[in-house]
């Protein structure tokens, strides 16, 4: 989705998010299920990340990460932000894997978890796959340890989760480019069907093939960007579904009639500018093999209910705030403010701005000895919600057209009462 082309509703509440306390907390109760397995976690990912994570809280500020992350060679991350979403990616991660552990260790658990410490600190900078590959199986069983379900991860099949009348094969995969994602899944089935027997346990015996599409949709593996939480979701929602609609699910289900669903997720973080936040999305799509059967229907319908935990929010979350938008904006005596000319003249000519890259810097404003700077894609954002009568009122006075062309950037960065205040301290 270009953000420019949709326009979404500035949100009047702040999002619910965990504080950087349970963060810490949740890698503190992985270490203690870790060393319950005879597992060490010093000077291992796991440390780093608390390492990093008890500084920014206690500092109340980001850093590079660099002081802490020192085998993270030729690193992609330009800012402390970058650093800091980076973090975010890896320990929600593992939030969501220690919140199926104490429901439920698994059967087998130690050595995927002996595994997964031991790998490179970024999914970003990972070149051996095994590591990340073990993390992924480790995520969906979360899911099936929080749905209340009994979890063996120590056979062939990656996961085998038992509840009720029903046995569950699960088959997890990381598909790393759309053009591999139906071999790799007809191969998951393949696998599956080959392991899975009519009856485990007594319990009939039903399919699952679970695939991470994340690198295969956003090659960098790393963050989006959006202008509300609700823009980051269709952001990746959208890639989701262009990912799943190049598979063919003809050859995929052909061979599987107890194959129940194929499972897809997209896991990325994202830098939302209203309000200002981070967030770390699991954007998930289901498709059923929809063939006719009581017993399928209700193992279908056990399967989906499973899933659906991802949806419950966790109980520590802070509760929204209310949020109130800035009607007005005051600029002091002593204000100074710039604006490229040819931008500006092309702007005012074209009404928009070829030939310069989205973050290029065009425009700046310092107010209070604060200096804040714009890019051309605030500035083409600023210019889609520009009426004919400013622009008419623009094309006679363009001392007021650079002013409000300034002005209006800085409301859309900071569109709250005081929130430049949090902003720039």
């Amino acid at each position: 989705m270009d953000p420019g082309r949709k326009s979404y509703p500035l949100p009047l509440e702040s999002l619910p998010g965990l504080e950087l306390e349970h963060h810490i907390s949740d890698l503190i109760l992985l270490e203690e299920f870790c060393s319950n397995c005879g597992i060490q976690t010093a000077n291992t990912r796991l440390q780093r990340y608390k390492d990093y994570l008890c500084w920014t809280a206690a500092e109340k500020g980001l850093h590079s990460g660099e002081a802490f992350f020192k085998n993270a060679k030729q690193h992609p991350f330009k800012s402390p932000i970058d650093w800091y979403l980076y973090v975010l990616r890896e320990v929600h991660e593992l939030m969501w894997i220690v919140k199926g552990l104490k429901m439920h260790m698994p059967k087998g658990a130690e050595g995927k978890l002996r595994t997964i410490v031991g790998g490179s600190d970024f999914a970003a900078l990972d070149s051996n796959s095994q590591s990340r590959n073990l993390q992924f199986e480790l995520r969906i069983a979360s899911y099936f340890c929080q749905a209340g379900c009994e979890v063996d991860l120590s056979s062939k099949t990656d996961i085998i989760a038992t509840k009720g009348r029903f046995a569950f094969f699960v088959e997890c995969k990381r598909v790393g480019s759309s053009s591999q994602a139906t071999k790799r899944l007809s191969e998951a089935v393949k696998q599956l069907l080959h392991r899975m027997p009519q009856r485990h346990q007594g319990k009939l015996a039903f399919g699952c093939v679970t695939a991470d599409i994340t690198k295969a949709a956003f090659q960098h593996n790393g963050l989006t960007f959006a202008f509300t939480s609700d823009h980051a979701k269709h952001v990746i929602q959208e890639k989701l579904l262009e990912m799943v609609n190049e598979i063919d699910f003809k050859s995929v289900f052909n061979s599987g009639d107890r194959l129940l669903r194929c499972f897809f997720q997209i896991h990325i973080p994202s830098l939302i500018i209203h309000p200002p936040t981070t967030s770390t999305r699991f954007s998930s799509y289901c498709l059923d093999n929809a063939l006719p059967g009581c017993r399928r229907w209700f193992a279908a319908r056990m399967l989906h209910n499973i899933f659906e935990v991802g949806r419950i929010r966790d109980q520590r979350s802070l509760p929204a705030q209310a949020l109130v938008p800035r009607s007005t904006l005051d600029i002091p005596k002593g204000t100074t403010f710039w604006i490229d000319e040819d931008v500006f003249q092309e702007a005012l000519a074209s009404r928009t701005v070829q030939g310069r890259k989205d973050a290029d810097m065009i425009a700046l404003i310092n107010m209070n000895g604060v200096e804040t700077m714009f890019s051309v894609f605030e500035l083409q954002q600023r210019l889609s919600r520009t009426t004919n009568i400013e622009w008419e009122k623009w094309a006679t006075d363009k001392n007021l057209a650079r002013l409000e062309l300034v002005a209006g950037m800085y409301m859309r960065r900071y569109p709250y009462e005081d929130t430049e205040d949090k902003h720039q301290g």
